[in-house]
């Protein structure tokens, strides 16, 4: 709690937020052990009344000012102390007989789906609407971001290992022994779904394939009468610079058109490539505009695609294991990227791996951007030439100038690197955004044996740069992200 609370250097507003979380845990605690030890239930009434007064605690310190860009954590917190609430509680056996269905629930499974609506939005100063963000989408980057967002790919599943007091679940980490894989596990290492795709259509040349993995064992918790879930998955996200794996050339495409002839035509004709090919099935190579004419299992290459391919044929196409069996990762996602499989993973090495925040839940995330010396509406600050997009390397986070006043020398680009930004101001494309809201939904009632329910996971959280000038520039890091999870809760045996 120290580590999430106490940013250096310390403030008065860190101070007093780590004194209030103190108080929580004590006061919480306090209430359990006087029912334990008259053999009641807690008295919700004084469990309510120690969390208002821990929200007050940090509204007063987050008023008094001093606090950088960590505002509006309050529900954060309270939901890691509440968790270790419940896990005293249901270690020590104290706590009411699991009400979860029968038997006890040994997991909690959340699988995504295709993604359909609305979960959120950005806004500006003034609270006036710039954009909506849709579910299951992935938003990346800072006002200039010029990268669309990426499609969240169903069928990902990830198992947490879950004991239960009452209508409260805690969510412990899952190892690839307890799921019998390494791709729907939640401890170190494990696979975060499918490989994720992020073309760019316009510049071809940094599109990324990402391949996401567990870096620390997740935690959180459940309430099975609402469906609720809070859990925290950090994430290390690879990042292959992959281009388009299956561009168009005069071999593969149709010339056509009066003009002078693009890169792909040179030699070969007049105009421009305007159709694309079939890969892998029984007509590979065949002229396409979509997968109609590619027989046998086969794929129109038409668009850019980031990512090694999971075809119809069984079989990868690209990446490291090129014509090796796969099994798609993805079932119903629809588009010219997909499927994609960890069976096909990309080749080569990665060129960055950036370590993700990632606290999802079924409430509300939401982040507010302030404003720095050297720049306005910053959502994520890492320590940085103050007169330039130049970062330090490593990264650094910070939430004020104060953050890296030490770093006077000339790491930034023959600067130093005392200012805390992002590379611009703002967040997906608008540097007029001052805050992002991401929109979850609970499950309802879920107990042990009862089919998948529908439920939506969010979260808002920081990326940093990958001091590759290309993708950096492209996508704007480092900025915010934010993503919605339409998919499935489920408790199982």
């Amino acid at each position: 709690m120290a580590a999430e609370i106490a940013l250096s250097p310390p403030s008065k507003c860190q101070g007093a937020k780590v004194k209030a979380a103190g108080k929580l845990a004590s006061c919480l605690l306090g209430v359990e052990a006087k029912g334990a030890k008259k053999s009641l239930p807690p008295d919700s009434a004084k469990l309510m009344a120690c969390k208002d007064k821990f929200s007050a605690a940090f509204t007063k310190a987050e008023t008094a000012g001093g606090c950088g860009a960590a505002t509006g954590d309050t529900a954060a917190i309270q939901a890691k102390l509440e968790l270790f609430e419940a896990d005293m509680v249901c270690e020590l056996g104290v706590g009411p007989a699991c009400g979860c269905g029968t038997p006890d629930p040994a997991f909690l499974s959340f699988t995504t789906s295709v993604g359909s609506g609305n979960c959120g939005s950005t806004v500006n100063d003034s609270g006036s609407p710039i954009a909506s963000l849709g579910c299951n989408n992935l938003y990346t980057g800072g006002g200039s971001a010029a990268v669309p967002p990426a499609t969240v790919p169903d069928y990902g599943s990830t198992l947490t290992k879950t004991n239960c007091c009452a209508k409260l679940v805690p969510l412990k980490v899952a190892t690839a022994t307890d799921t019998g894989s390494n791709r729907n596990c939640s401890d170190t290492g494990c696979l975060y779904g499918p490989p994720l795709p992020i073309p760019n259509s316009l510049v071809p040349a940094v599109s990324v394939c990402v391949i996401n993995e567990v870096s620390q064992p997740a935690a959180g918790y459940a309430f099975c009468d609402a469906g609720s879930v809070n859990l925290d998955i950090p994430l290390t996200s690879n990042v292959y610079l992959t281009l388009d794996l299956f561009p168009k050339t005069a071999d593969n495409s149709s010339c056509t058109g009066p003009g002078t002839p693009d890169a792909c035509c040179t030699g070969a004709g007049t105009g421009t490539c305007t159709q694309d090919h079939c890969v892998g099935g029984t007509n590979s190579g065949a002229i396409c505009t979509d997968n109609t004419p590619c027989t046998g299992g086969g794929f129109c290459s038409v668009g850019v695609q980031a990512c090694p391919i999971c075809a119809g044929d069984g079989l990868c196409h690209a990446g490291a294991n090129n014509g090796n069996a796969c099994t798609p990762g993805t079932l119903l996602v629809t588009g010219p990227q997909w499927p994609t499989s960890q069976d096909c993973p990309p080749s080569g090495s990665p060129i960055g791996s950036l370590p993700i925040p990632y606290l999802l839940t079924t409430g509300t995330a939401t982040k507010t951007a302030v404003d720095q010396p050297s720049e306005t509406r910053v959502f994520c600050g890492f320590c940085a030439d103050p007169d330039s997009a130049t970062f330090k390397n490593p990264p650094v986070a910070c939430t004020g100038d104060a953050d890296c006043a030490a770093f006077t020398g000339p790491d930034c680009g023959g600067s130093p690197c005392t200012g805390c930004k992002q590379r611009t101001s703002g967040a997906f494309g608008s540097q007029a955004v001052r805050t992002i809201t991401e929109n979850g939904a609970p499950a309802g009632a879920i107990a042990t044996g009862d089919p998948a329910a529908p439920a939506t996971l969010v979260s808002v959280f920081c990326i940093p740069p990958t001091f590759n000038g290309t993708i950096d520039s492209s996508g704007d890091l480092p900025g915010p992200g934010a993503a919605s999870l339409q998919g499935s809760a489920q408790l199982l045996p």
